[in-house]
Parts: structure tokens; sequence; C-alpha cells
């Protein structure tokens, strides 16, 4: 009995300084999407997370636009890459058949994991963001303990759950005209 309650005490103060990793996201009304959204450019800056997000889309049904390809539609389009954000390089976007654009920024953290993203993808149609997503990775008591590594996603992980969010978001609020 004593050896339990020692357990229990031991076990609540490891995990009193944990947490599990996050999303909020950016609140949607039900009439901000007013076309489906099939096709997706990524935007050229977002590196791996981007890529890994991109991929896990694709396996909901998006097509992605992925930044190498971005890259060589910017070139094609004659528009430089600050450009893609602005009302002429969405409309540029629309014209070739380009739902929305998508940018996902990541920082990392001292274990190479990452530590927060944000993701916003704005819609070519109408130059508004339909989708926004900011997420947190968890944490242990103590960096680099086994329960701060249980606690952490890595990139897979935290790619698949930005995109499930997104796949949600993306479909869920359709109000085609």
């Amino acid at each position: 009995m004593k050896w339990n309650l020692s357990l229990a005490i031991a076990a609540a103060v490891m995990l009193d300084g944990c947490s599990v990793a996050k999303i909020s996201e950016l609140p949607v009304s039900s009439t901000s999407l007013t076309h489906s959204v099939h096709t997706i450019a990524m935007d050229s800056s977002g590196g791996v997370l981007a890529e890994a997000v991109g991929i896990q889309l694709s396996l909901h049904g998006f097509n992605i636009v992925d930044a190498n390809q971005a890259t060589n539609l910017l070139v094609g389009l004659n528009l430089l890459e600050f450009e893609l954000a602005t009302a002429k390089g969405l409309d540029k976007l629309k014209d070739v058949g380009i739902d929305a654009y998508m940018t996902i920024k990541g920082v990392g953290s001292y274990d190479n994991q990452l530590e927060s993203a944000t993701v916003r993808v704005t819609s070519t149609h109408t130059g508004q963001i339909i989708s926004g997503l900011t997420w947190q990775n968890g944490y242990g008591c103590v960096p680099t303990s086994p329960c701060d590594r249980l606690m952490r996603k890595g990139l897979a992980e935290t790619a698949s759950s930005l995109a499930r969010r997104l796949a949600k978001n993306l479909t869920a609020n359709k109000n085609p005209k």
C-alpha cells in the first residue's frame, strides 16, 4: 500500500510538468469557403514540414503543387515569389486551376524536432484565409528526459496531425457557388 502511494506521487510529480502537442485554429465561419478546394500550391519556403504536410494532404485527396513545381510555376507566370500572396499572384494561380495557396513555417528545438509551426491556407478565389493553424509540440518535465521524448512528436506524426485538421477544415465548410 505504501509502495502504491509512493509510485502515484512520483508519477504525478513527473507528469506535472508535461504537456501533449496542441493545435489551435483560426475560426472559420460556414460561409467563408465559397468554392471547392482541390488543388493547393505550396509556398517554397516551408521546408521539409511543408513537403510532409503536402504528402499527407495528397493522401486526403488534394492535388498538391509542391515547392519545386510552384517555383517553376512562378517562372511560367512571370511572378516573383513575394507576389504569390498578393491579389495579382492569387489571380494568376486561380487562372491556372489552383484553388488555394498554403504557407507553412516551423521552428526547430534543441533536439532537432519541431517546437512549433503555423499553417495558413489562402483562397485564390477570394484572397481570404480559409484555414489557419498553430501547432505546439508537447514537452516533458526536463528537456532530453525519457518523459520529454515520449511527449514530443516527430515530423511524420506532426504532418499527419496538421493535414488531418486542414483536410477537415477545407472540406467541412464547403458552400460552393
